[in-house]
């Protein structure tokens, strides 16, 4: 447990390092035109999550209680559904926090990397 505990806090403290050290770049995350949305789409199709959530909340949630063919298909439309207006508003909120970290990015980082050796510290609390 010690080697475990010790090299976690070297990590946390090298990741906090590492932010505080960090810029942010816009121009350096902009994909070309229509290149974002096909690469993003394509995610989907292979995201392991979303195939993990999707079969765990049909398990969990549906086929206890429904059984008919109906039932599972709405189910499975209302959960796709769901999957995809999440996903629209998870990016929506990306672009505001790229702004945000693009214009307060030192203020960002500083947070960060002290909330990273607040949790280094408190693992031998």
């Amino acid at each position: 447990m010690m080697p475990m505990l010790i090299l976690g806090t070297l990590y946390l403290l090298w990741l906090a390092w590492k932010i505080c050290q960090a810029t942010y770049n816009t121009n350096a995350v902009e994909p070309k035109k229509g290149q974002a949305y096909f690469s993003g789409l394509f995610l989907q199709f292979v995201n392991v999550k979303v195939f993990v959530s999707a079969i765990m909340s049909l398990q969990m949630f549906v086929l206890p209680y429904y059984q008919s063919w109906e039932a599972l298909v709405f189910f499975a439309t209302f959960i796709a559904i769901c999957g995809t207006s999440c996903n629209l508003v998870w990016s929506g909120f990306g672009s505001i926090a790229a702004s945000l970290f693009a214009k307060y990015t030192k203020l960002i980082n500083t947070v960060l990397a002290v909330s990273l050796i607040f949790c280094a510290v408190c693992l031998w609390i």
